[in-house]
């Protein structure tokens, strides 16, 4: 890259080199003289990087699924091999919000009175009327053990 001052021309010489161990993941970033520590890791999705010539049209251009995060001598060591935040303040801990755990199925299977109460009251419900107990519904469930929260957990899998 060439700067122009005055009439002098400076040329500016920029060396950057990535050293990395025998494990892959993690190395050393020289640019210049500079020497700072990096770790290769994986994003939680796969972003699209795209390039335009006439603001208009976008061309596809990468998919990008690992970062090189370079940090000071004292900064932490990322734990793991996977950057759980992404890019972008979006995508804070995505894997998490998107893949949630699996329903336990269980609840049905060992409260078999459970089911049955909530079918009488779904029942109720589309014959246009409502649900007779449901504050006594959720007592019971939590006298069996469990909280409302966890059998909302259990039937749609979203807490």
């Amino acid at each position: 890259m060439e700067r122009r001052i005055g009439a002098v021309y400076f040329l500016f010489l920029l060396i950057i080199w990535l050293y990395h161990t025998e494990d892959g993941r993690s190395g050393t970033f020289v640019i210049g003289n500079d020497r700072f520590p990096a770790s290769l890791l994986d994003l939680p999705c796969i972003v699209e990087s795209y390039k335009t010539y006439d603001d208009n049209v976008l061309i596809k251009t990468a998919d990008v699924g690992q970062i090189i995060m370079v940090r000071e001598e004292g900064d932490p060591v990322p734990e793991g091999i996977e950057y759980r935040h992404g890019l972008t303040p979006p995508m804070r801990d995505a894997r998490k919000r998107r893949f949630r755990r699996e329903p336990d199925l269980n609840v049905l299977e060992t409260h078999p009175e459970l089911v049955q109460r909530v079918e009488k009251d779904l029942l109720n419900i589309l014959a246009g009327g409502t649900a007779e107990d449901i504050l006594s519904f959720y007592y019971y469930y939590e006298d069996c053990g469990g909280t409302a929260l966890d059998l909302l957990a259990a039937a749609w899998g979203t807490m």
